[in-house]
């Protein structure tokens, strides 16, 4: 699976953020990304706070709210409303937002839904 160093710009909500990804060769594009594999609470409600909260949280000490990791599993295919789909990882590859959302209850298990 893909790896590309990214450079956090803003959190959405607790499952997407906006980051600028580095390709390669001075190539970085700014991408929307979906955290694959889960569905976290919608905002305005109580849970998707806490669940926002967790992730600025989990980028804060895993990344300093700046460098991390994208993994993709289809890199040229996106969800229906555009977004990258990955897995955000610390700058290590060790630890894994995408899991320890789940693990903590900030989010439930969720098909990911891929445009055709």
């Amino acid at each position: 699976m893909p790896e590309y160093p990214a450079t956090l710009l803003s959190v959405h909500d607790g499952d997407t953020i906006k980051a600028q990804i580095y390709l390669g060769c001075q190539v970085s594009i700014e991408q929307t990304v979906r955290f694959s594999g889960l569905n976290a609470p919608e905002l305005p409600t109580d849970a998707g706070k806490v669940a926002l909260q967790f992730v600025n949280q989990w980028l804060a000490k895993y990344c300093n709210m700046s460098t991390f990791l994208i993994q993709t599993y289809v890199s040229d295919r996106k969800d229906n409303y555009g977004r990258l789909l990955g897995t955000i990882l610390d700058p290590t590859g060790i630890h894994n937002l995408n899991a320890d959302l789940l693990a903590s209850g900030n989010a439930v298990v969720m098909k990911d839904i891929l445009q055709k």
